[in-house]
């Protein structure tokens, strides 16, 4: 490295050819205190620092891949060994920016400190295009292998020196320093964004739109905050856009807090600042000041603290009748089923329960039929357009999280007023595309990038996620004592408006909030999780139907958990001394049990949290998980790991029970499983799922678990995804497959499963059942008759 004292760092230019690049082939390093050396088989050096270490193998092998990181993790001394003898060459890492395995075929690269579960390939060339490439190379056609793709899209020269400057951030993982270097798709998307600022049209150029934004559609746990701080990054390299005022909008503060601390990893100034947050301004006001002001500041912006919604809606009433049902018992003026009205009283509408044609003194209207008065409410924004605008300057990019919400409405319209000639780029997992939607599209412009669902698995950035579905009826029986209180209870109606009636409130809260019917729910997802998601060490995250249905989640669960104890507190002892091979011819509710007794000390100290909204009338008894501070330590400890060497980074928080909180922008690897109990549909049922999807050290797959029965809405929604990217394939490189959530092995074909059954890994729902036969013997009325109580 003396040879290079007048030479720049390796990030003091972008343009490489004031840098120095040499690749050595089979270099020696001394072993430090032996006579003994190591020869990875290339280093890349950049200004006399080697950067790059890159270890090839024969594709004839057996697992080349796994061979080539085992061959780095050796030299650069990260194998756990049973012996503390030094094996590798640690000082030739000290400067090392990428290590890379390849056999042809496959070339996958990471991160110094990944031991083998973050390589991944480069599958993109851009932004030189494949045609590029493969006239550099001397090639007429072909596709492009592995190999090349890497070494053209990322060690390129030119694309070295960017990823080292501008796509490296250094952040934390359960307390560990971690360093993270962009993937191709986030590579891809920023110079995709780049291009489109610097030659799209101002406002003012075409005279109605501007187009230099667009839409970024990476799918969820795909790193798309990450993306958006590798895009800031970016713009204050270039002399022409580094002067643009960055405003990062959110419509949730969940999503706000964790933007705010990804953005921090690109070194920018974030406002409003601590200090300006604590002066004596409301928020609203706060961020007006600033967004009227000049300059590159890096600006945090919800969409409700743009104006003071409270202030600028009206409520119009009216006071219309209504004909309502009452219980025959709660009546006091019916003779022989039939109410007895008085001459002056007057008729409502003449429909199948008055009978108009009665005589004046004794009309009549069927039993439980009375007419009221009920007041209706709707309370309108009082926006019209006429909105102070806050900076008409062209040099400000709206950088919008989760675009697909809130911004076809008023919120949005107040924000285009605002700032009127911004340019607009729109980040989503998950864009709606259809004729009665106010499309993204619509709204943002063309694509920009685009990563699906399953390029994303198949690359290994989330994990697959297996679809399980529980109906309720697969909890209950005797169904024929519901079904003749319902027969009862809508006596007076045909047998079309029962059958509306079922399909409308089948599923409705006064329902799924019935205590008993979650009492059945709850234990079943203590046994699921029990057996087979605590013993991997991850969490769980159950979604209600209300508020009230989480609060007595919460209730019964900690009762389902007492009561799992109980039971392997019975469990014999030398039931758990069983060999191998005698296990399997117990029962399978004893296998269960011994299963679990592994993880009994964890189940013990096991806690549960509720995480929701607040509203003024709520009992006190609520405060404690409607607090604010609260909420967001709940948070906190449930992505804690249950196992950490430093106690203040663990915890035993391990299921948490939300109605709509955290279902979108809330990343906790941990989570490997979604217990869901209410219905959903389209983009907020894909949003919910990939809360399981992120990745993890020990996680091959996420879970959903489907207590509502939205196996239809999934495949409908999943569809609806396929239908987009077959449309709308990605300008900068293929878009993978269409996106599926599947219920086999990697690699394997996958398949939705319909009809709401799914392959059990250990415990068949019949089993399931028989083993809480078993546990509860004596748990009084089924669910299924508790769900018309």
């Amino acid at each position: 490295m003396d040879d290079y004292p007048n030479r720049h760092s390796p990030t003091d230019s972008a343009d490489e050819t004031e840098n120095d690049f040499l690749a050595i082939n089979q270099f020696q390093v001394l072993i430090k205190g032996t006579p003994y050396n190591k020869r990875p088989d290339i280093v890349l050096f950049v200004n006399g620092l080697p950067l790059v270490v890159i270890e090839c193998k024969s594709p004839a092998i057996t697992s080349p891949m796994e061979e080539a990181v085992d061959q780095l993790l050796h030299y650069s001394n990260q194998r756990e060994l049973d012996h503390a003898e030094r094996e590798g060459i640690p000082e030739l890492f000290h400067f090392n920016a990428l290590v890379v395995g390849t056999h042809f075929y496959q070339a996958c690269s990471s991160t110094l400190g990944d031991t083998g579960e973050y390589f991944a390939e480069w599958k993109d060339t851009s932004p030189i295009s494949e045609a590029d490439v493969l006239r550099e190379l001397g090639k007429a056609t072909g596709p492009l292998s592995s190999q090349e793709k890497l070494v053209a899209g990322m060690l390129r020269p030119a694309h070295l020196l960017d990823l080292m400057r501008n796509f490296t951030v250094w952040d934390t993982d359960e307390g560990r320093l971690v360093k993270k270097v962009a993937r191709y798709q986030q590579f891809r998307a920023v110079h995709a964004a780049v291009r489109q600022l610097e030659t799209g049209k101002t406002k003012a150029d075409t005279g109605d739109t501007d187009t230099r934004g667009g839409v970024v559609w990476h799918t969820q746990g795909s790193g798309k905050s990450l993306t958006m701080a590798f895009l800031v990054k970016k713009l204050r390299t270039l002399p022409e856009l580094r002067a643009f005022k960055v405003v990062v909008v959110s419509d949730r503060t969940s999503l706000e807090r964790q933007l705010r601390v990804t953005m921090q990893l690109a070194g920018e100034n974030i406002r409003p600042s601590d200090q300006e947050r604590k002066q004596n301004l409301s928020q609203i006001e706060i961020v007006q000041r600033i967004l009227r002001e000049d300059g590159p500041d890096l600006v945090f912006c919800m969409m409700q603290k743009n104006r003071d919604v409270d202030l600028e809606k009206e409520t119009i009433t009216a006071e219309v009748p209504a004909y309502v049902r009452k219980e025959p018992a709660q009546l006091s003026d019916y003779e022989d089923g039939k109410r007895v009205l008085p001459p002056d009283e007057p008729r409502g509408p003449k429909t199948k329960f008055h009978n108009s044609d009665a005589e004046p003194a004794r009309r009549e209207l069927d039993a439980g039929i009375q007419q009221v008065t009920r007041t209706l409410r709707l309370t309108i924004p009082k926006f019209e357009g006429k909105v102070e605008t806050l900076n008409q300057s062209e040099r400000i990019i709206l950088l919008i999280d989760e675009c697909h919400r809130s911004q076809a409405g008023d919120f949005h319209a107040y924000m285009m007023a605002a700032l009127p000639n911004a340019v607009k780029i729109g980040f989503t997992g998950t864009p709606i595309f259809r004729e009665t939607d106010k499309n993204t599209l619509g709204i943002f412009g063309r694509f920009i990038d685009i990563y699906g669902m399953t390029a994303s698995w198949q690359d290994g950035a989330t994990v697959e996620i297996q679809y399980e579905g529980r109906s309720a009826d697969g909890l209950v029986e005797q169904t024929t004592k519901l079904d003749e209180a319902f027969n009862n209870r809508f006596r007076h109606y045909t047998d079309a408006e029962r059958a509306i009636i079922r399909q409308r409130y089948g599923n409705e809260p006064d329902i799924l909030e019935a205590p008993r019917l979650i009492e059945e729910k709850a234990r079943d997802m203590m046994l699921h999780y029990a057996g087979e998601i605590l013993p991997n060490g991850f969490k769980a995250q159950i979604v209600a139907v209300s508020r009230k249905a989480a609060v007595r989640y919460h209730e019964k669960l900690l009762k389902a958990k007492d009561d799992l104890l109980a039971a392997l507190n019975t469990l014999p002892p030398e039931k758990l001394t069983f060999a191998p091979d005698d296990l399997p011819k117990e029962s399978q509710w004893t296998q269960y049990l011994v299963r679990v007794h592994q993880n009994r000390q964890r189940l013990q100290e096991l806690e549960i949290a509720v995480v929701i909204s607040g509203e003024h009338k709520d009992p006190l008894s609520w405060k404690q998980w409607t607090d604010e501070a609260a909420r967001e330590k709940h948070e906190a400890d449930f992505k804690k790991p249950f196992v950490h060497e430093n106690p203040e980074k663990r915890n035993p928080l391990g299921i948490i029970v939300v109605k709509n909180m955290l279902l979108t922008g809330f990343d906790a690897p941990v989570e490997q499983v979604l217990y869901l109990d209410r219905a959903m549909a389209d983009h907020e049922l894909l949003q919910a799922i990939t809360r399981v999807n992120r990745k993890k050290s020990g996680k091959p797959r996420g879970y959903v678990v489907d207590y509502a029965g939205v196996a239809d809405a999934l495949a409908a929604a999943i569809k609806a995804v396929r239908d987009l990217e077959e449309r709308y394939p990605s300008g900068e490189g293929a878009v993978g497959a269409a996106p599926t959530i599947c219920s086999t092995e990697r690699g394997a074909p996958n398949e939705l499963v319909e009809n709401e059954r799914a392959r059990r890994r250990a415990i068949t729902w019949a089993a399931a059942c028989a083993l809480r036969d078993e546990l509860w013997p004596t748990r009084g009325v089924s669910a299924r008759e508790c769900r018309g109580s």
